[in-house]
């Protein structure tokens, strides 16, 4: 499963920028005035500097002090109502094609006995979800890069499949976090015991 995981998102990645290359190069270069080697490489351009975006979004969250990153206060609270959503989205049955090797791995709890790894667990899975909901938004950013003439046809359609990507590891990070919290609970009452 883990090697699938590495295929699935750059799979969506090229196959979404074939779709916005094919649905431009028959709409769009007649209409707005561009050659479709022009589409070709704004695509390409614009899925460059998306990942860029993420990057540097990733890089500043990692850089904030850890105690923004508590898991039990503010928006990182997960409600009953929210896990039952999540639960009926059925998440668990597809979060390990989500990939998610970058940096602290949270594709399982390798020691569970440990408080200190559970913590930092939980404040990594607060980190994640910071990352991933500021690059929803900062993805839009491409939207300035191109003309305005071409914004419905490349800038906003890669910045939309940017949002969606982003939207699974969010939900994957929630939907964890609570039990993450249980085990946290757990091992506290069992340190004092």
């Amino acid at each position: 499963m883990k090697k699938a995981s590495l295929i699935v998102y750059p799979v969506i990645i090229v196959t979404c920028m074939a779709i916005i290359i094919t649905f431009t190069v028959i709409f769009g270069c007649g209409s707005v005035g561009y050659s479709p080697l022009y589409a070709v490489l704004a695509v390409i351009i614009g899925t460059i500097f998306e990942i860029i975006i993420d990057a540097v979004i990733a890089t500043i969250v990692v850089l904030l002090p850890k105690r923004w990153f508590d898991s039990t206060k503010g928006w990182y609270k997960v409600s009953r109502k929210e896990m039952l959503f999540y639960k009926k989205l059925g998440i668990n049955k597809w979060k390990d094609w989500v990939f998610a090797e970058i940096g602290f791995n949270k594709k399982q709890v390798l020691a569970p006995s440990d408080e200190d790894y559970v913590d930092t667990f939980l404040t990594e899975t607060c980190i994640a979800e910071c990352m991933h909901v500021i690059s929803v938004f900062a993805g839009f950013l491409l939207l300035l890069i191109f003309p305005a003439p071409y914004i419905l046809s490349f800038p906003l359609p890669i910045a939309c499949v940017n949002a969606f990507l982003q939207i699974p590891p969010v939900l994957i990070q929630r939907y964890n976090r609570p039990r993450l919290l249980s085990l946290q609970k757990w091992n506290k009452k069992k340190s004092v015991a």
